[in-house]
């Protein structure tokens, strides 16, 4: 090992390269660190601190292989702090080179820790997000349901981001149908966790109830059909018939029997312009419904879609 110069021994540098990173000097942190592990090469909080390093700069292989580093070294004996950072740090890691079951496999590891309500509910939105990208639906709803009543010390984006991942692991949970939506309601007038939140949640779901509604509404309207050729007309024949029935010399029961056929030609034609009529009403009706309704039903999609609240998010390198 290098003998240190003079003008270092002594030097704290996991300290420096602290210091370096909190003013995104990244250069000066790396030299640094290397430093650091020249000097302490079984310290697990030097390869911590180079993992969220590699976070920052966008590079989650490196991290990974730092983090993984760290989770080596770390004691399972060692301090509460020191190991919950050593997972927390792996779980982000592995979340953003992509390897999910790791992140999961971090996250549960750090909950086991992680003693302050805003440290849990941290750790459990995350988990949240490594379920969503394995399609394990049921998980991700249980880790934001928890995460809702320890919630309440978040900021504002932290609550905003909490609001969305719940209102996705309904869509997914729910089978994106009103009913399904609409019975996680009572969940969110419990005060169950955050006003803040729950009034959000409320509100997205009020808001996705209201889509799904309007566009099983153009479906049904849509289904109405014009009524089939003209409006039928009303043929003279049967009254002339009537009429000769009526004034001939024939025996009443006779000329009953024979007014029968157009008599009943009659009614059933009657019938069908009563029914042509209403298909006519019907199908207007449903036409200026739809006038209305398709560009309300496209702009609340075009809200939608720019806030991108049912994207899978990857989330934000912490500051």
């Amino acid at each position: 090992m290098t003998e240190p110069s003079p003008g270092t021994a002594g030097v704290d540098w996991l300290h420096t390269a602290q210091q370096h990173l909190r003013v995104e000097d990244y250069g000066a942190a790396e030299v640094s660190l290397r430093k650091a592990v020249e000097a302490t090469p079984a310290n697990p909080e030097v390869f911590v601190t180079w993992a969220w390093l590699c976070l920052d700069i966008r590079e989650p292989v490196r991290a990974k292989e730092y983090a993984d580093e760290a989770y080596v070294l770390c004691s399972p004996h060692g301090t509460v702090d020191l190991v919950f950072e050593v997972n927390l740090v792996r779980g982000w890691a592995a979340y953003h080179a992509a390897n999910f079951q790791t992140a999961v496999e971090s996250y549960k590891n750090a909950l086991s820790c992680a003693y302050r309500p805003e440290q849990r509910a941290d750790v459990l939105v995350h988990k949240a997000f490594a379920h969503e990208q394995q399609q394990q639906w049921g998980d991700m709803w249980e880790c934001v349901y928890a995460a809702l009543p320890l919630a309440v010390s978040f900021s504002e984006g932290q609550r905003q981001e909490l609001a969305e991942v719940i209102l996705r692991a309904i869509r997914y949970n729910s089978g994106d149908t009103v009913e399904g939506w609409e019975s996680y309601v009572p969940t969110f007038r419990s005060g169950h966790g955050s006003e803040d939140v729950e009034s959000r949640v409320h509100a997205g779901i009020a808001r996705r109830v209201e889509l799904l509604s309007a566009r099983t509404e153009i479906r049904r309207l849509r289904g109405i059909s014009a009524p089939e050729g003209p409006y039928p007309k009303f043929p003279v024949w049967p009254l002339v018939f009537l009429l000769i029935c009526v004034s001939s010399a024939w025996a009443w029961w006779v000329s009953f029997v024979i007014g029968m056929i157009p008599s009943g030609f009659m009614i059933a034609r009657f019938d069908k312009r009563k029914k042509w009529k209403k298909e006519a009403e019907e199908f207007q009706a449903a036409q200026e419904e739809l006038q209305e309704l398709v560009p309300s039903v496209k702009k609340m999609s075009t809200q939608e879609q720019a806030s991108q609240i049912y994207l899978p998010r990857t989330p934000q390198i912490r500051a």
